[in-house]
């Protein structure tokens, strides 16, 4: 009887050792899209005050329009010191955020207006970064201070076209599904990874699109649900009554307009009375 042998190449142990590799890339987008998605949803579970929605909305546009027009120093650094105190009130994670997104735009803004220094006008740099801080910083205080549902329904108090306020919502309730479908993603990605990948770029392209498939699959499974329910972009109405106020809320929105009316004030004397 002849016996057959095995192949020497059958008969060894094959053992493979992946190269090891940085998985940095992974590692920081999923700790980038994981800050993003505490943002959103720190801004829609914020601090509620007690500040009435719509009333903020017009004071702080207002405050913003009295910022922009003020050509004295003596008014904006007030209003900065006014604000650094308001935000020394916030939570820890609010006052980061509201103080780097304030902190950022101006640091932008002082890299745009360099060329004022050298035409002579640093007077204009140091008056326009700080307007910017205030601007930027009022509006961080603003979302920290009311939630977004709060504050759409403020939007539709005000009159705005609901269509605005319909995408606006839809965008801010899609960006932590989607931003949620992002990292599952990248989750995956980051398992089924072995040894050293050299195209990483292919990975990261990889993860945006499925993600814009999610987003194109959530799209029309949105329009057709609006489409079957008979959605006619008319129920603003229906969250426009809320109960009666309490003693907290009459006594927040009083003391911001309060202050509002103290800067109004302020920003008379010292444009017109004190020049004149």
């Amino acid at each position: 009887m002849n016996e057959e042998k095995l192949p020497d190449w059958l008969t060894q142990t094959q053992e493979y050792t992946p190269v090891r590799d940085s998985d940095n890339f992974i590692t920081k987008s999923s700790l980038k899209f994981m800050k993003t998605l505490s943002a959103v949803r720190g801004s829609s579970v914020s601090s509620d005050c007690g500040i009435s929605a719509s009333l903020g909305f017009v004071l702080a546009i207002a405050q913003i329009v009295l910022i922009s027009l003020s050509q004295n120093f003596y008014y904006v650094f007030i209003l900065l010191a006014f604000e650094l105190v308001c935000m020394a009130f916030l939570k820890t994670e609010q006052m980061k955020r509201c103080f780097s997104m304030a902190f950022t735009a101006m640091l932008l803004t002082v890299i745009f207006m360099v060329p004022a220094l050298f035409l002579g006008a640093p007077r204009s740099l140091l008056q326009i970064s700080v307007k910017v801080f205030l601007s930027v910083g009022l509006i961080g205080l603003y979302s920290s201070a009311v939630p977004w549902n709060r504050i759409i329904r403020g939007l539709l108090k005000l009159h705005v076209p609901y269509l605005f306020v319909l995408t606006l919502q839809l965008t801010l309730n899609y960006i932590w599904v989607l931003g949620q479908e992002a990292l599952k993603t990248l989750t995956a990605l980051q398992l089924r990874s072995v040894g050293r990948n050299r195209n990483k770029q292919k990975g990261a392209g990889g993860v945006l699109g499925v993600t814009y498939l999610k987003a194109q699959d959530y799209s029309i499974s949105l329009y057709d649900a609006m489409i079957c329910r008979g959605f006619d972009a008319d129920v603003g109405g229906r969250t426009l009554h809320g109960g009666g106020r309490t003693r907290r809320e009459i006594f927040a929105n009083a003391a911001l307009s309060l202050a509002f009316c103290l800067s109004v004030g302020a920003f008379l004397y010292l444009e017109y009375v004190l020049k004149a």
